[in-house]
């Protein structure tokens, strides 16, 4: 949870997600502390043992850092990103209640083609089949930077990891929501072995951390 979320309002304008609205509250940390036990009780290592990529904007960093002091993980195992788990863009939705989230997700159950209405404030309009693209990147960036190792996503949305996983699974993006993740969850993906021909350096396993979503703004 954020500052901003707790107030019950939707924020995901790259320049808001770097600012003080977007900082984790108390119960936020504490959201993240119970993520890192659960992510220790799953079997994730610290020290050298996982890597954590993380998002820049601020929720992503500070529940990053959080699980890298509960984990005892290596600084050089904590990798930032810099675009492709950005927060989903809302356009013209910006700023509005977080109950406009069911109405875009609705949405994307018909068209996961069909754009939010764009805004005037420099806030990305971004469809599932947006995220789509960036969580190929993503994935591609797995496979080719790790090998056997357990990978720890942390965005700050839900959609992203939702739609990652339902791609990574096979499954319909248009259900990406039966993934989707709540404040500090975090859920396990297996990924199967592929066949030797084409075999590369995709990890056997990788977790996805979702922080606190920044889905609020201020007013």
């Amino acid at each position: 949870e954020t500052r901003a979320e707790a107030s019950g309002r939707l924020e995901t304008n790259p320049i808001m997600t770097l600012g003080p609205t977007s900082y984790l509250t108390p119960r936020g940390i504490e959201q993240v502390q119970r993520a890192a036990k659960g992510l220790e009780l799953a079997g994730v290592e610290g020290g050298q043992g996982c890597w954590v990529y993380y998002n820049k904007a601020s929720p992503s960093q500070q529940s990053a850092l959080v699980l890298q002091r509960e984990l005892g993980i290596s600084n050089s195992n904590m990798v930032p990103d810099f675009a492709w788990l950005d927060p989903r863009g809302v356009g013209a939705l910006e700023g509005q209640g977080l109950g406009v989230l069911d109405e875009l997700h609705r949405v994307d159950a018909v068209d996961p083609l069909q754009r939010p209405p764009p805004g005037d404030d420099g806030t990305p309009s971004e469809s599932a089949g947006d995220l789509l693209v960036r969580t190929r990147n993503i994935i591609s960036i797995v496979e080719t930077s790790y090998t056997g190792t357990d990978v720890v996503l942390v965005s700050p949305s839900s959609d992203v990891l939702s739609v990652l996983r339902a791609a990574a699974l096979g499954e319909d993006i248009r259900e990406h929501c039966r993934y989707a993740l709540g404040q500090g969850e975090f859920a396990e993906l297996k990924l199967k072995p592929r066949p030797a021909a084409v075999q590369d350096t995709f990890g056997d396993d990788m977790a996805q951390a979702s922080a606190p979503s920044l889905r609020v703004v201020p007013q």
